[in-house]
């Protein structure tokens, strides 16, 4: 009886091994498909390559993707079957939502439809206007203003044709022109400037250059975020951000006089996201404002609100369990279109309103939309402008030799049926890897980012949701059974608390909260677990806010709460969320400060975790450019810091390595665009780290499509 259980049990063994096998060649066959159209630019032997990565990979994650890569060839070489290859995404791979979401908009892009044909005939229509992001479109369809290395800017979207409209913009001057939105009329244009000395304008400028003036100067410190104009062209609705009390944001909506500046702050101290009110429209009557914001403090969800010209009235408009984002009057100001997930993934809804009030429950316009970045505005004669924005955010590995800390072979791709993974830390043991993912659409609120554990032996991961606000970086203790996170307090709230996240259950504890809160989204963790490095600001009188005082590097011991003082980093005004990197045998922590001068200077610094006078590892000159968020990491060995330097011109960064006795930074043969988040597994023969693998910003026009909602 036991020489077929024996049997049994060999051809299952054979069965895994095979299975194993089979994954692990699917793998190599996609990277070596990548390498061939990226590197070597040869697309129809990576199509080969993609197709037999289809047929052989049990992944249905990796083949969905290889699926994916084949429509891109195509469509590089300009061939119709790109539409097909798409298609295929959509119909072979539902789950894979990322995917299937990336190759809808490919899709999309494809069938558009030229304004001279079918959009000039009436039938509904959604085309790509232009390769590249803008703040504004002017009423008549015909021009958008965009910035344009720091300057603000007008294309001509019918000629292609770009003019800047001013010249003083740089990144070494730190004075650049922001968000801007066109006048009724498409006369003028009313755009945010910031002057390098952390005050901000609000100026006017005619669209071809005219008439140049500053509407608004302020001192202390406010951003001035203009939104609309009321329809006589006499004001302008604009949004104030300014750092309120305790690491809140605070902003106010206010109306400015074009004639002469004066504001009027109709919602003083209205405590909100940035996004919500930054994103609000004017009703065409100029009766009504349109915002969107949190269903409830601490909600996933935004609803839409409406608030009168005067501020005596602001209740809800849209009231749903779905998230309402990105409000848009129709050009009768009857209607307001809006971007909802309601229907299960982005799509376009609209909702009638009538004095001020719902008409209706809201309709659906069109689903599957893609990632809208930004609303531009209705045109004058009903179509919709606004942004589409792919980012695709991912985790890589690559080999690394431990003998010369060079990276051998080309990175990959850490494949998952996620996107846009960020902040990697490897386990003790090198066996597992985990990661944050943004799963929900505000920053604020708690649950947005999820904790991922991915077991790299079984090809498993495991989802950790919470109910917290999470920021920074993930670490794990040493005995791999839970890891340090850091979250903020609250909503608007940049006081950060340092949690303990229980790696089996995902459960968190909170392990350490000042009454300021740390300076650090990213602290260090000493190896035995007990103590938390972190920095914090001194402010004076200690009860109030107004704005960074001086930073200082701090410990804290977690079994006996015992907190002491470093070292001085930072004087007042320079604020830097620090990442400390603690080496691994725990007596030198690395940190990343930045000069008081512009354009800087990112110097690297080590200390001793008993404080002291730290001293200077390696400077970067401008526009080098270390990032003092999770820039930095060390080897295995203490002997060595890899450093991330990028550049503020083309962000692209490359990972340095540089010995902690002393010497030049030498290039390990690692670039990537937005290049972050070094780790090394704990072996020293691996390194994960995050990247850009896909960016890109279109504005789109959708057409003829209020007609029908007429109908309806």
């Amino acid at each position: 009886m036991r020489k077929p259980t024996i049997f049994i049990v060999i051809l299952l063994l054979f069965a895994f091994g095979a299975t194993t096998l089979a994954l692990q060649n699917g793998y190599d066959l996609f990277q070596k498909a990548l390498a061939k159209e990226r590197a070597e630019g040869n697309l129809e032997e990576a199509i080969a390559l993609y197709q037999k990565v289809i047929e052989e990979s049990k992944d249905e994650s990796l083949a969905a993707k290889a699926q994916l890569r084949i429509g891109i060839c195509y469509e590089k070489l300009g061939k119709q079957e790109a539409e097909k290859a798409y298609q295929k995404v959509i119909d072979k791979y539902p789950h894979q939502v990322d995917t299937v979401r990336i190759a809808k908009e490919k899709l999309s892009s494809l069938l558009k439809v030229p304004l001279t044909t079918e959009a000039a005939t009436g039938k509904f229509v959604m085309r790509k206007v232009w390769d590249g992001s803008g703040s504004s479109v002017s009423p008549d369809g015909r021009y958008a203003t965009f910035v344009d290395e720091r300057n603000l800017a007008v294309r001509d979207l019918v000629t292609g044709k770009t003019r800047r409209l001013t010249e003083k913009g740089s990144i070494e001057s730190r004075v650049f022109a922001d968000h801007s939105v066109f006048s009724p009329d498409g006369k003028q244009i009313a755009y945010e400037w910031f002057n390098g000395d952390e005050t901000w304008d609000l100026r006017l400028v005619g669209i071809d250059g005219s008439g140049p003036r500053i509407l608004v100067h302020r001192d202390n410190g406010d951003d001035i975020y203009p939104c609309g104009w009321s329809p006589d062209r006499k004001r302008i609705l604009v949004a104030f951000f300014r750092m309120g009390g305790p690491g809140s944001l605070a902003a106010e909506i206010a109306f400015v006089s074009v004639a002469d500046g004066v504001v009027e702050v109709i919602k003083p101290t209205h405590e909100t996201n940035f996004s919500s009110i930054s994103r609000m429209k004017l009703s065409p009557d100029g009766r009504y404002i349109v915002y969107q914001a949190a269903a409830t403090d601490g909600s996933k969800q935004n609803d839409l609100f409406l608030l009168s010209y005067d501020g005596s009235r602001d209740f809800p408009l849209v009231d749903h369990p779905a998230n309402d984002r990105s409000p848009a009057w129709t050009p009768d100001g009857k209607r307001i279109l809006f971007v909802s997930d309601r229907g299960g993934t982005p799509g376009f809804w609209v909702i009638d309103v009538v004095d001020g009030k719902p008409g209706g429950e809201p309709k659906l316009v069109k689903p599957n939309i893609g990632d809208i970045d930004k609303v531009l505005c209705f045109t004058n004669q009903g179509a919709y402008y606004y942004t589409l924005s792919i980012s695709m955010g991912d985790i890589f590995l690559a080999d690394l030799s431990p003998a010369t800390g060079k990276i051998q072979g080309k990175p990959r791709v850490l494949v998952s049926r996620f996107a846009d993974k960020i902040e990697p830390a490897w386990s003790p043991s090198g066996k597992n890897l985990a990661f944050y993912r943004q799963t929900g659409p505000d920053s604020w609120a708690p649950g947005w980012r999820t904790l991922y554990i991915r077991s790299l032996e079984k090809e498993e991961e495991r989802e950790f949701s919470n109910d917290i606000i999470l920021y920074g970086g993930v670490q794990w203790f040493p005995d791999g059974r839970s890891l340090l996170v850091s979250a903020c307090r609250g909503e608007r709230d940049f006081r950060i608390d340092y949690y303990r996240a229980n790696a089996e259950t995902g459960e968190t504890s909170l392990l350490m909260q000042r009454k300021d809160g740390a300076g650090s989204f990213w602290p260090g963790l000493s190896p035995d677990g007990k103590t938390i490095f972190f920095t914090y600001y001194k402010r004076e009188p200690s009860d109030s806010y107004s704005g960074p005082g001086d930073c200082f590097l701090g410990s804290y011991q977690i079994a006996t709460r015992e907190e002491k003082e470093l070292c001085h980093i930072l004087p007042q005004n320079q604020r830097v969320r620090q990442s400390i990197a603690v080496s691994p045998d725990g007596r030198q922590l690395a940190f990343v400060v930045y000069e008081d001068s512009w354009p800087v200077t990112s110097v690297v610094k080590i200390i001793s975790p008993e404080g002291g006078q730290p001293h200077e590892l390696f400077r970067s000159p401008w526009p080098g450019f270390i990032p003092g968020n999770q820039g930095l990491a060390w080897t295995p060995d203490g002997r060595h810091l890899l450093v991330v330097r990028g550049s503020m011109e083309t962000e692209v960064g490359e990972l340095l390595r540089i010995s902690v006795q002393g010497g030049e930074a030498h290039e390990v043969g690692l670039t990537a665009k937005m290049l972050s988040s070094p780790s090394i597994r704990p072996d020293g023969r691996k390194i994960s780290f995050r990247a850009m693998s896909e960016v890109s910003n279109e504005i789109w026009a959708m057409e003829n499509f209020l007609p029908e909602i007429e109908k309806k």
